[in-house]
């Protein structure tokens, strides 16, 4: 046996400690990178100004955006869209121009449109008969050619002062089977308080 003993331990613990802070450091940094870039699937909620001193709080759904008119005739109105949706609000006022006539929309259009205005100028017999105040009417147009299909879904809301809160669902496409049920769905939980969380008109 050599005269000195055997070697000392190398002693891990700083290695251990070192090995623990770096798997920590990692879990943090992915967890907040996460947190960044995860797709927020969550409604949020957005006032928007109408024309006639109304403002609404909207509860965006998942998947969906809100699109600020920029006409020049209509500013105050917005639109709800797919979040992947990227024509602006005159584009896609332009493509649902074309269920007028006997052309086709470029591209198939799922959108929610909110405006106010005077009850007087909504053309629609179902409104006349509903007198109301903060009671809701919907009315559903269908057209079906052979360029084009589109489903609509209106609904008015009485406020004061004869002035309407509307919400219009538009779903239009070449083909039936390419329609969206979405603004259809979207229009029909407003009427019963969902998206919609707040309609208020300044006086």
């Amino acid at each position: 046996m050599p005269p000195y003993g055997p070697p000392p331990r190398r002693r891990s613990t700083a290695l251990i400690v070192g090995v623990i802070c770096a798997i920590i450091t990692v879990v943090c940094v992915t967890a907040t990178l996460l947190v960044a870039f995860w797709p927020d699937d969550e409604p949020t909620g957005e006032t928007l100004r109408l024309a006639e001193n109304v403002t609404i709080t909207v509860d965006v759904p998942s998947g969906w955006k809100t699109v600020r008119s920029d006409s020049s005739e209509y500013p105050d109105r917005y639109l709800l869209v797919p979040r992947a949706e990227q024509r602006s609000y005159t584009k896609i006022d332009s493509d649902s121009a074309d269920l007028t006539d006997d052309g086709v929309t470029i591209e198939p259009i799922s959108v929610v449109e909110f405006f106010a205005l005077e009850c007087s100028d909504i053309k629609s017999s179902e409104l006349k008969n509903t007198e109301d105040v903060g009671a809701w009417t919907v009315s559903t147009e269908s057209t079906s050619r052979t360029s084009v299909s589109a489903e609509r879904t209106l609904a008015f809301r009485r406020l004061d002062d004869g002035i309407c809160f509307v919400a219009h669902g538009l779903s239009a496409a070449q083909q039936k089977s390419q329609l969206s049920d979405k603004p259809d769905s979207f229009v029909r939980r407003i009427t019963n308080g969902g998206i919609v969380s707040d309609v208020r008109q300044k006086q």
